[in-house]
């Protein structure tokens, strides 16, 4: 609630102060992998309110569907740098601008199933207070997600396991004394 909240706030700022007031950058951020992408941006001053939307676009490493977890930290240095408290927020888009689903509620954080092939880009909200700007720090991950033929090789795989102490257990039940000899 907290998330939709910011964002609807946001773009009712951005709208209402036009686009000479905006400060909007693109940035390529590469493929994403199991390596941590971890990078500071600055936010170059404006008129009050100096609202700026970022885009950093990303592709996905592989052929599966990827758990990607982004998050947004805000650097603040007195009156110099510094973004506005609840005017801060993180999402993930497609190339079509539609907000993916996101599976926290956290405005800072992003947590959600990708799929290859598409283009994405996570899109940073929010409004400089500081004289100099603003500046924060963006960090994300992808992990693919098993296919469920992986998921069945494990089930049964612990399923064996399962049934041969099992029946290693029945064994020693029924011969305390252990197994006879054979000649």
């Amino acid at each position: 609630m907290k998330k939709l909240a910011a964002t609807a706030i946001g773009t009712a700022l951005a709208l209402s102060c036009g686009t000479a007031q905006s400060a909007n950058s693109s940035y390529d951020i590469g493929t994403l992998g199991a390596t941590l992408f971890n990078n500071t941006f600055a936010v170059a001053p404006g008129p009050f309110p100096n609202i700026f939307l970022d885009a950093h676009t990303f592709d996905l490493n592989g052929s599966l569907p990827s758990m990607v977890q982004g998050n947004i930290k805000e650097f603040q240095f007195g009156s110099l740098l510094d973004i506005a408290n609840g005017m801060f927020s993180l999402g993930v888009f497609d190339s079509s601008n539609n907000q993916v689903t996101d599976t926290n509620l956290d405005p800072l954080v992003f947590q959600g199933t990708l799929n290859p092939g598409n283009d994405y880009y996570f899109g940073v909200l929010g409004m400089t207070t500081g004289s100099a700007g603003g500046a924060y720090s963006l960090s994300a991950i992808a992990q693919p997600v098993p296919e469920a033929e992986t998921w069945a090789m494990m089930v049964a795989g612990l399923g064996l396991l399962g049934w041969y102490f099992s029946s290693r257990r029945r064994t020693a039940e029924e011969h305390p004394e252990g197994l006879p000899a054979t000649a």
